[in-house]
C-alpha cells in the first residue's frame, strides 16, 4: 500500500499523504510475521509475539488470562495442521500481498507483478481452505468468544475464497478494473485479522470489558471497516491507474430494488411492531431479546430510506447528489441506530455486540454521509456505501434462517446476521461504485 502521493488525479485533488499508506503496509508486514511466529508459540504452549505486546499496551490478566484468546491454545492443538496452514500462509499472503497494491511495482514490473499475484493467490486460497478444516473440526460451542463468531468465521473465509476465485476469473478474461477490484476485497478480508488485534489492544485500553466482550463488540463492524480501508485504496490509488468504466448496481438494479421493498418490511417488523410486540418471531426469542421501544427512532426513517434507497442509489449513479429527503433520513436512521445503543440489553456476550453494532452502524453513517456531503465530486464511493448499508436489514431473515438451523438462539443468529448483512451490503457497494463486473454477469447498467 505504500505509494508516492505526489500526483494528482485529473480533477486536480490531492490524494492522501504517503504516510498513511507507509504505515498500513508496515502494520500489515509486521502482522504477518508475527502471525508466522505463532505456529512455533502454539506449539511450545507460550504467548506469541502479539499477545506479549498487547499485554504490555493492556494487561497480563486481559491478553493472557480468562476471556483472551490465548486459553483457545488447546482447542487450536487439536486441529494443529490446518492451523498451521492457515496462519503460517496467511501471515505470509499478506505480507508478500501488501507489494501487489503498490502502483510502482506494478507498473514497472508487470511480470514479477504477475507471479507474486500467483503466490498470494494459492497462499491466500489454501490458508481459508486451513480455515475451513478447522472450522469443520471444531464446533461452533468450542470457538472463542461465541458460536456467533465461528459463524462470522465461516462467512470470512468464504467470501475471500470467493473474492480470489472471482479475481482470478476476470484476469483471465483481461478484465483489469474487475480483477482489482476483487483483489481489493480479498485484501479487505485478511486486513480483518490485523485491524482485529489493533481494536483487541485499543478498546482494551479504554473499555472496562474483557477480551471476548471486546471481541464480540469489534467484530460486529469490523470487516466493514476493512472494506472501507479498501474503499480509501481503490478510489485514491487503484482505480485511477485504469480507464473511467460506466458504473453499475451489483447486484442487478431489479434485485435492488427488492432488497429495498425487503428491507422496508424488516425494519418495519423489527423497530415498530415487535417492541410492542407484535413478534413473528415470538417463539424463538424473549421479550428482552428485541430491540428497545426506543428503536421506533431509527426504524421510522429507517424503513423509509430502504424504500427510497434503489432510488437514490440511481441518481447516485447518475452522478447526481442524494436527494434532501434521502440526507434528512441517513441522518435522523443513524441517531436512532445510536440512540438504540443507550437502551440495548448488554447480556449475554453477543448482546454487547450488538450494542457495540448499533453504535457503529450509526456512527459510519454520519461519518460517510458528511464526507460525500463534503465531496466536490458526485462520482465519489461514500453516497453509494451510505446507501447500500440502508438495505442491510433486508438479508437478515435468511442469516436468521442459517443460524436456526445450525441450531443457534435468536441473539447468537442476530449478530451473525447483522454482521454478515451490513459487510455484504458494503461489499456490494464497492463493486458498484467501482464498476467491477461480476464473473457471470451479474451486474446491470442503471
Amino acid at each position: 500500500m505504500a505509494v508516492s502521493m505526489s500526483a494528482t488525479s485529473a480533477t486536480g485533488q490531492q490524494r492522501p499523504r504517503a504516510w498513511a499508506w507507509i504505515l498500513a503496509a508496515v502494520i500489515c508486514v509486521l502482522f504477518g510475521v508475527m502471525a508466522m511466529q505463532f505456529n512455533f508459540a502454539l506449539r511450545a504452549d507460550d504467548a506469541g509475539w502479539w499477545a506479549r505486546v498487547q499485554a504490555a499496551m493492556t494487561s497480563e490478566a486481559y491478553s493472557l488470562g480468562p476471556g483472551s484468546a490465548h486459553l483457545m491454545y488447546p482447542t487450536y492443538r487439536k486441529a494443529l495442521a490446518a492451523m498451521t496452514s492457515h496462519t503460517l500462509l496467511g501471515g505470509f499472503a499478506i505480507t508478500l500481498g501488501v507489494l501487489q497494491f503498490v502502483p510502482a511495482l506494478r507498473r514497472r514490473y508487470r511480470v514479477a507483478h504477475r507471479a507474486v499475484g500467483g503466490i498470494v493467490i494459492v497462499g491466500v486460497g489454501a490458508s481459508m481452505i486451513g480455515a475451513l478444516t478447522y472450522l469443520v473440526r471444531t464446533p461452533l460451542a468450542d470457538i472463542y468468544a461465541s458460536p456467533a463468531f465461528g459463524l462470522a468465521l465461516w462467512a470470512l473465509a468464504l467470501a475471500c475464497l470467493s473474492a480470489v476465485t472471482a479475481a482470478v476469473l476476470a484476469i483471465r478474461r483481461r478484465d483489469f478494473r474487475s480483477h482489482m477490484g476483487f483483489m481489493a476485497l480479498m485484501m479487505a478480508a485478511l486486513l480483518t485479522a490485523p485491524v482485529l488485534r489493533l481494536e483487541w489492544a485499543v478498546f482494551g485500553m479504554v473499555l472496562p470489558y474483557d477480551m471476548h466482550e471486546i471481541n464480540q463488540g469489534a467484530v460486529s463492524s469490523l470487516a466493514v471497516l476493512c472494506v472501507l480501508i479498501m474503499t480509501l485504496w481503490m478510489h485514491h490509488i487503484g482505480a485511477v491507474d485504469l480507464p473511467a468504466r460506466r458504473r453499475m448496481v451489483v447486484p442487478t438494479a431489479a434485485l435492488l430494488s427488492l432488497f429495498g421493498y425487503g428491507a422496508t418490511a424488516v425494519i418495519v417488523h423489527e423497530g415498530l411492531l415487535a417492541p410492542l410486540g407484535f413478534d413473528l418471531l415470538g417463539a424463538w426469542r424473549g421479550a428482552t431479546e428485541r430491540l428497545p421501544l426506543i428503536a421506533v427512532i431509527w426504524a421510522l426513517p429507517a424503513a423509509l430510506l430502504a424504500w427510497r434507497a434503489p432510488r437514490e442509489i440511481a441518481r447516485v449513479l447518475d452522478d447526481q447528489a442524494i436527494t434532501r429527503i434521502g440526507v434528512l433520513l441517513v441522518a435522523l436512521s443513524a441517531l436512532g441506530a445510536i440512540a438504540i445503543t443507550a437502551r440495548h440489553d448488554q447480556q449475554p456476550v453477543d448482546a454487547l455486540g450488538l450494542c457495540f453494532y448499533w453504535a457503529a452502524y450509526g456512527g459510519l453513517s454520519l461519518l460517510l454521509l458528511l464526507t460525500g456531503l463534503c465531496s466536490r465530486r458526485n462520482d465519489e464511493p461514500w453516497r453509494l456505501m451510505v446507501l447500500f448499508m440502508a438495505i442491510a436489514p433486508t438479508l437478515w431473515p435468511a442469516l436468521w434462517l442459517v443460524g436456526w438451523l445450525c441450531g443457534q438462539t435468536y441473539m447468537v443468529s442476530m449478530w451473525f446476521a447483522a454482521t454478515v448483512a451490513l459487510t455484504t451490503m458494503s461489499a456490494y457497494a464497492f463493486l458498484t461504485a467501482f464498476g467491477v463486473r461480476m464473473p457471470f454477469g451479474a451486474a446491470r447498467a442503471v
